[in-house]
């Protein structure tokens, strides 16, 4: 069964959620007359069109930048699965954005777009104008950067795609807090090792490196507005100034005050 929600919507786009249980396989012939972004939350969907045959599941994303058929596939193996799809009108505003894609292309999701589907789904009961800005941030920051891998699965192992899922959801809920692979594998229901080679092999890098990319994008988020950089440095994860300022100095090449002060010479008038 197959059920269709949405959950937000605006002038630009419709966010729709996609829930899924089958018994057996299925396999589905569909079309999208708009573009539109798919990000599977929970488990995924075999995906076949011209120039693409795969696997998506929260390790990617799925464009489809203009009227496009396919077919989709739900595997019994999986249980559920949970579908974001954004679908958006033919704006101006994405005209340019979606025109360098090709008619469907799987990308490489990274752990802070990751991160920022979490939150999405978790504010949509919050202020709309506030969801929006989030939108924005999450397209025009992530989704249409230059920096795009291009990515793709197959349905292997799926019976553990759920235990998976389950260990990025901790993570997004929990990467403020001083966690660490113990806590993580357990969220999983996986024995350390066994978690710890199955995430890598799925995502291609570890747990801690996953938490520390969201931990450092939500921290040049904080950056941008009049937060204290110790404040910024405890909301997310780590335990002193010193430590976060070394952290991001290593990762970016500059410190957290230099970031800061950039982005508000960037930001001034003139």
């Amino acid at each position: 069964m197959i059920t269709k929600t949405v959950a937000h919507q605006n002038n630009l786009l419709t966010v729709v959620i996609y829930k899924s249980s089958v018994e057996e396989d299925i396999e589905e012939e569909d079309y999208n007359d708009r573009p539109c972004l798919s990000f599977p939350l929970r488990a995924g969907f075999g995906y076949r069109t011209t120039g693409f045959d795969g696997f998506i599941d929260s390790n990617s994303f799925l464009v489809e930048s203009q009227a496009n058929e396919f077919s989709y596939t739900k595997y019994s193996d999986l249980g559920s699965d949970l579908t974001v799809c954004f679908q958006f009108a033919n704006h101006r505003r994405f005209v340019q954005s979606f025109a360098r894609f090709h008619s469907a292309e799987v990308f490489r999701r990274t752990p802070y777009l990751g991160f920022m589907i979490h939150r999405f789904i978790g504010e949509l009961n919050n202020d709309r104008i506030a969801l929006d800005s989030l939108i924005d941030q999450m397209l025009f920051e992530e989704v249409f950067s230059e920096s795009l891998e291009h990515f793709s699965q197959t349905p292997d192992k799926l019976h553990c795609l759920h235990r998976l899922d389950a260990a990025k959801e901790y993570i997004h809920s929990h990467f403020a807090s001083d966690i660490g692979i113990d806590q993580i594998a357990e969220a999983s229901c996986l024995s350390r090792f066994h978690f710890g080679r199955l995430f890598k092999q799925r995502t291609g890098m570890t747990p801690y490196q996953y938490l520390r990319q969201i931990r450092f994008g939500n921290a040049r988020e904080s950056l941008k507005s009049d937060i204290e950089i110790t404040e910024v440095a405890f909301k997310n994860g780590f335990n002193s100034l010193e430590n976060f300022s070394a952290a991001f100095k290593k990762e970016y090449g500059i410190s957290p005050q230099t970031f800061k002060v950039s982005l508000r010479k960037s930001y001034a008038p003139g």
